[in-house]
């Protein structure tokens, strides 16, 4: 039961760290061609990192929902996942 425990908190750290970029990207790249935006404009929404892009330049009419239900889902993946880092840390005697 604890190595199934260990399991989950190993394989949402792993899920949460490979395909967070990703997504996002793609969801905002989504987003940009959805909305017919301005290249330079685009750019800026696209790649300045930890969504400010996101939240910074595009208009509120034109955000989507599911782009923070996505931030949700991935905060509570690394959450989960943080505790298997504590636990690698400051509990793993073997």
């Amino acid at each position: 039961m604890f190595s199934l425990m260990l399991l989950i908190f190993q394989t949402t750290m792993m899920i949460a760290v490979i395909t967070f970029i990703p997504v996002t990207l793609m969801y905002r790249i989504y987003l940009v061609l959805k909305n017919q935006i301005e290249l330079k404009k685009a750019f800026k929404i696209v790649l300045i990192p930890l969504s400010l892009g996101y939240i910074i330049y595009l208009d509120k009419d034109k955000k989507d929902y599911k782009y923070n239900i996505i931030l949700y889902i991935y905060l509570g993946l690394t959450l989960i996942g943080i505790l298997f880092t504590i636990y690698q840390r400051y509990f793993n005697f073997i």
